[in-house]
């Protein structure tokens, strides 16, 4: 479901009363007015302290800002789950929206700032992060299926060398300035914050210690998430074209959607579904029991393309697709030709690929996770 939000107020629909919490004091900002031209951006950020956090628990991050040509917004970010339950694992549904308009505003009016509760639900969202907690069959790793997503193709319209595969191929992401797909591993994230809370891919993991504390004594509970992460206007705008879903109103309540949630999320784990089986076979499979599959399945090629084929299987299988296009850097066409002949090809045994279908079948029912359900665990794949 949504995680982080981005809500942006316009000047006239907040009113801060206690404008000396911010850093710097938000009169700077508040009171140019007309002697703003010519400043470019100026800033005011009120975040919550070590202390406040202990005392008060999860609260959201502002910051005030006027930039040109005279315009003042306060920009709230927070994380809906963690606003609710102080954690992220525990899964926020739609039915939720009002409890979390009610918290926000609660919050808010504990640092001096009041904002009527229509606005906060009609206010324009600037960046969005949707998510969902994958619960894997039990005996299946993480690490490994996470391995197996990081060898699939990444889109052309995204930057090779913008890949991470990180923290000991525990997280896998793909990202530009204004997006980012990642696939992690919920728990191994949450000790990461032991090392130091920078080494975690989650922003402010550190405050849930007390999940922590509980998946150490809940061993071989296996969980990873994906998240897409949409970091401004014009990108949520384009990835609601691009699923087909109305793009005209990017307001609190319209993206507070699970509709919208799953299908950005199916939008993006389709294509590392579709790339699976070639890549499970070519890991499993011996080189000479992939040249005897070629053989039998494709009898009428020559033994030249037969051998292409099995050192493209072998390279894929071992740095994945996008390390095989490197070696095609000056045929681009080439590869291009190749990739749909291997794209092409009858794939055998496909009980290989029993966690893929589970980790499928959990974004395709997409009910909330609560982590009060870990305890029912059984040895089956569990749809979540």
């Amino acid at each position: 479901m949504i995680d982080t939000i981005r809500l942006i107020l316009d000047e006239g629909t907040f009113t801060i009363f206690e404008p000396d919490r911010f850093q710097p004091n938000a009169k700077t900002i508040l009171d140019l007015k007309d002697r703003f031209a010519g400043r470019g951006v100026m800033k005011a950020v009120l975040n919550p302290s070590k202390q406040e956090k202990q005392e008060d628990g999860y609260a959201p991050r502002l910051t005030l800002r006027r930039r040109p040509p005279n315009i003042v917004e306060l920009v709230i970010e927070f994380s809906v789950p963690k606003l609710i339950y102080g954690n992220n694992f525990d899964e926020i549904t739609e039915a939720d929206f009002s409890k979390v308009i009610e918290a926000l505003q609660n919050k808010l009016t504990a640092w001096g700032i009041y904002v009527f509760a229509d606005l906060l639900r009609k206010a324009p969202v600037g960046a969005v992060h949707y998510g969902k907690n994958i619960v894997l069959p039990r005996y299946t790793l993480c690490k490994s299926v996470i391995n197996l997503l990081s060898k699939a193709p990444v889109k052309q319209w995204l930057d090779h060398n913008k890949v991470d595969f990180r923290n000991g191929g525990h997280l896998y992401k793909v990202h530009t300035d204004s997006f980012e797909l990642a696939f992690y591993d919920k728990v191994k994230d949450l000790q990461q914050v032991k090392r130091g809370a920078k080494r975690a891919y989650e922003q402010e993991a550190n405050t849930q210690g007390d999940l922590f504390e509980y998946f150490e004594v809940a061993t071989g509970i296996q969980v990873m998430r994906m998240e897409v992460r949409l970091n401004t206007r014009a990108q949520i705008q384009r990835m609601l074209k691009s699923v087909g879903l109305p793009d005209d109103d990017l307001r609190f309540f319209a993206l507070f959607s699970q509709k919208i949630a799953q299908a950005v999320l199916l939008h993006h784990w389709n294509p590392y579904k579709s790339a699976m089986a070639l890549i499970v076979m070519a890991q499993k499979d011996a080189p000479s029991a992939l040249m005897d599959y070629l053989a039998t399945h494709e009898p009428e090629s020559s033994m030249g393309n037969r051998l292409q084929r099995l050192g493209a299987l072998m390279l894929i299988g071992e740095i994945g697709w996008n390390g095989l296009r490197s070696y095609w850097d000056d045929l681009p066409k080439g590869f291009y030709r190749l990739k749909k002949e291997l794209e092409s090809m009858s794939i055998g045994d496909k009980s290989l690929l029993s966690d893929v279908e589970a980790i499928d079948a959990t974004l395709r029912a997409f009910e909330p996770v609560k982590i009060e359900q870990l305890s029912n665990l059984n040895t089956k794949a569990v749809t979540c």
